[in-house]
């Protein structure tokens, strides 16, 4: 029998040894889902924030081809024989036969 208590000895220490292995293990893989939970939750926060960015400067974007296309309506119109027209109009006082004319005689 003296065989045996050794044997059961030795088990113990074996027993003991494994318990300390398995709950570091345990510490370590519940300190692992933790700090993955939270990088998770980090990682979604800042993907909202890239969606809410791409969505408001697509619409920026929208609204600047918007305003691209009137500038070059615009540039197109400035060619124009009636954009001439009315430019010297207003700014230079040309007045087309059609038009009638009053002269302020008084002042």
């Amino acid at each position: 029998m003296p065989g045996t208590r050794r044997s059961v000895g030795k088990l113990e220490r074996v027993s003991r040894g494994n318990r300390s292995a398995m709950i570091l293990i345990a510490v370590v893989v519940f300190v692992l889902t933790i700090v993955l939970f939270v990088s998770g939750n980090l990682m979604q926060k800042e993907i909202a924030e890239n969606e809410a960015q791409e969505t408001r400067l697509a619409e920026e974007m929208q609204a600047e081809q918007a305003r691209t296309k009137s500038i070059e309506s615009y540039g197109e119109y400035m060619q124009t024989d009636e954009y001439i027209r009315e430019a010297a109009k207003d700014q230079l006082g040309l007045v087309d036969e059609s038009d009638t004319v009053f002269i302020n005689e008084g002042g």
